[in-house]
């Protein structure tokens, strides 16, 4: 149940989000990720 992301999706559609929240919240999750690399590639 954990890996087939069930979990995950009923917690995400428990209450409605905005599309503009979602993506404010991918957009921040990829400055991070995108930071975090490039301190590791250093």
């Amino acid at each position: 149940m954990e890996r087939s992301g069930i979990k995950k999706e009923m917690r995400r559609r428990e209450f409605y989000e905005k599309p503009s929240e979602t993506n404010r919240r991918a957009r921040l999750r990829a400055e991070r990720r995108n930071k975090r690399t490039q301190l590791l590639a250093r």
